[in-house]
């Protein structure tokens, strides 16, 4: 009976290590973000999300946490109260423009770890002798001349890492968004950040 009762306590322990937790540091996985599933209402992410809370209104919730040990906001965005997209926007001081290169791979490697090999990968040069020029990568970046951009399709779930600069800065972002409210989703963040800041969000320009 004691073998018994020591065989099912450990069998609870294993459960418990490895369900998700908001405050964890997370995998990317299908249907949801950070273990809230796309549809969760905004009260229950206020509820179940412990990381620090930056800013929250009715259709954006940001919170400043560490994901594959590297400082990030966390973005949760709602669309009529419901969970449909999930933005880790990487948070990097780097002096030299060619670490973050570094950084996207380490972070490319890490999702792969999770959900295997990237269904696309494209990287994007505004010019010919910029693609053919490896040197000149870190000086594109920051001129925005350069952006790569990899994603992975799931079956409720579309996930992108990308990597993009300007103004002599990099920028890292991986995006979830649920599949089933992909249009809706995206035209409601654009017209959000329209609204907040002036401008369209230059993710969802294309």
């Amino acid at each position: 009976m004691r073998l018994r009762t020591v065989a099912v306590l450990q069998l609870l322990l294993a459960v418990v290590l490895v369900l998700p937790t908001a405050a964890q540091d997370q995998a990317i996985a299908d249907g949801g973000f950070r273990g809230f599933a796309w549809g969760t209402p905004v009260s229950e992410v206020a509820t179940g999300e412990t990381a620090t809370l930056i800013r929250q209104d009715a259709s954006l919730a940001v919170y400043r946490d560490t994901w594959n040990e590297m400082t990030a906001n966390v973005i949760y965005f709602f669309n009529g109260g419901q969970l449909v997209m999930g933005f880790y926007q990487i948070l990097v001081q780097n002096e030299e423009l060619e670490t973050f290169f570094e950084d996207y791979h380490r972070i490319k490697y890490y999702i792969i770890g999770d959900l295997g090999e990237p269904s696309v990968e494209n990287w994007q040069h505004a010019a010919q002798d910029i693609q053919d020029d490896r040197e000149a990568w870190a000086g594109a970046l920051g001129f925005g001349l350069l952006k790569v951009e990899t994603g992975w399709s799931l079956g409720d779930s579309e996930v992108a890492l990308r990597l993009s600069g300007g103004d002599f800065a990099g920028h890292l972002l991986v995006a979830c968004t649920s599949k089933s409210e992909l249009q809706t989703g995206r035209l409601a963040f654009r017209e959000y950040f329209r609204r907040k800041v002036g401008v369209p969000n230059p993710y969802f320009v294309q």
